[in-house]
């Protein structure tokens, strides 16, 4: 049975079961037949929307299908971790008049810049982190209250 979960404020999580892909048929399992089935989600959900990005994983069990709805010139974002509160500290000085995003997640800081916009130095304070920008969405909802 095909199950829709909403991930952060612009994407979907798509499951799909072995009955699931069964009832596609013989359609070979990629990045278009996924790109089709989310479309037709969409619209049968009554969601308009313009660029969608999607990742897509398959197995012998199912498939996911993960979907970021939203303008492809939506703001991007850069991400550090950070080594300790000390780096957080001198990092939100350092960035001072820089639009950023603070999380605290499994006692680890994390902080977050428009891309190209962060400040020079960060390697100094923490590891740059090359990750999709749903990374973002994943920080909002985990983000432990400080």
């Amino acid at each position: 049975m095909l199950t829709i979960h909403t991930t952060g404020e612009n994407g979907l999580t798509l499951f799909l079961d072995a009955d699931d892909l069964a009832q596609m048929g013989n359609v070979e399992l990629n990045e278009n037949t996924a790109r089709k089935l989310v479309k037709t989600t969409l619209k049968e959900m009554g969601i308009n929307t313009g660029a969608v990005e999607i990742s897509a994983f398959f197995g012998k069990g199912g498939a996911m299908v993960v979907a970021l709805l939203g303008d492809k010139n939506q703001k991007q974002w850069c991400f550090y971790k950070l080594t300790d509160s000390d780096a957080l500290l001198d990092v939100w000085k350092l960035s001072e008049g820089i639009e950023k995003r603070c999380f605290k997640l499994n006692d680890a800081h994390y902080i977050a810049f428009p891309e190209n916009e962060e400040p020079s130095g960060m390697s100094e304070f923490g590891k740059r982190l090359y990750r999709p920008q749903a990374f973002l969405s994943y920080l909002e909802e985990h983000d432990e209250q400080q």
